[in-house]
């Protein structure tokens, strides 16, 4: 199946894309791999914009597996109108993978050596949050979902749905490690 032909499922359509960019933890979606990449900008405004929970924190998991993403996740909200929660929300989202980079950074560097961290300082000043550098992301991390959940309608658990992300995502890169024979 190609990708016009998932496109009947929103939800489909954004697992492809998902997977293009490597993030494999989901049922559903069928990308071939001989593909290129989903355009990387509408994918991550969709992301943002999704109402599926899991698919909006696999933002994160993209932005952990590609930290080189987070400039584009950052010029694609800042192109935004102001006051946009899009466009907020990839920002934070930029910033949260930032702070699990910190707190994670033993398991992700055994399974993605050499990454770049994200540098999102700047971020934490603008929303003034703790940086995400500090204490392991931990502080960072409450006072993000804090901000979100104040705006929400909802009592989302936004910290247990980073996790649960971040828990995929290792998940994932486990099985890509024995596939390899690491």
């Amino acid at each position: 199946m190609t990708l016009a032909e998932s496109a009947g499922s929103p939800e489909n359509g954004l697992i492809d894309r998902l997977m293009s960019h490597d993030i494999c933890y989901f049922d559903g979606g069928c990308w071939e791999p001989d593909r290129p990449a989903a355009p990387l900008a509408p994918l991550l405004k969709d992301l943002a914009q999704t109402s599926n929970s899991r698919l909006r924190s696999a933002l994160i998991a993209l932005l952990l597996r590609h930290p080189e993403h987070a400039s584009t996740a950052e010029t694609v909200a800042r192109d935004r109108p102001a006051g946009d929660p899009t466009a907020r929300l990839l920002m934070l989202s930029t910033l949260v993978a930032a702070a699990l980079q910190s707190e994670w950074s033993f398991s992700l560097d055994l399974y993605l050596p050499h990454q770049k961290r994200i540098e999102a300082d700047h971020l934490a000043v603008e929303f003034g949050l703790p940086l995400p550098r500090e204490d392991y992301g931990r502080a960072c991390l409450g006072d993000a979902a804090r901000l979100l959940r104040r705006d929400s309608v909802f009592p989302v658990n936004h910290e247990a749905d980073w996790e649960n992300a971040v828990h995929r995502l290792l998940a994932q890169l486990v099985r890509e490690a024995r596939a390899r024979g690491a």
